[in-house]
């Protein structure tokens, strides 16, 4: 048996599943709490390059931390929709796991603000951070590629 099919790699999958339609449901409630503020503001490239770029090299800034972290697993599982994503060892796959919650999360508002007939872009600040979320656990993986192992991931 793979490790991709072990029982215990199926919960983590479970569970992510469970999360993502729970952010996928929450759609409409966050929309309705900020998109009036997000709205006021507008939006610009500058401001959307700014937060993607905070959010990957704030990521970049923390995996590199934690690869100087003497605590840290001596080898990194390479991100994975089946692994553990609470192991504190392993500090990637929260970062992939996050990126992963924060893209259903903007695509959920995108698709309500259709159906509402809203024409807010409230959903870019979710889809901007999940897109430098993304980026930066991709940066991460090829600038500290020695402390990944390569029998495992996604």
């Amino acid at each position: 048996m793979t490790s991709a099919l072990r029982p215990a790699n199926k919960f983590w999958l479970f569970v992510r599943l469970v999360i993502l339609v729970a952010t996928a449901c929450s759609a409409p409630y966050l929309y309705n709490l900020g998109h009036a503020d997000f709205d006021k503001y507008g939006v610009s490239i500058k401001s959307i390059l700014l937060l993607a770029g905070f959010c990957v090299f704030g990521i970049v800034f923390v995996i590199f931390i934690q690869y100087l972290n003497p605590y840290s697993a001596d080898k990194w599982q390479k991100p994975s929709l089946f692994s553990n994503f609470y192991d504190y060892r392993q500090p990637i796959q929260i970062f992939h796991f996050e990126a992963w919650m924060l893209g259903v999360l903007a695509l959920s508002m995108a698709i309500y603000t259709v159906l509402i007939g809203s024409h807010s872009m409230a959903f870019l600040f979710f889809l901007t951070i999940a897109i430098g979320t993304y980026l930066g656990t991709r940066l991460s993986m090829w600038l500290f590629k020695d402390k990944f192992s390569t029998d495992a991931g996604s």
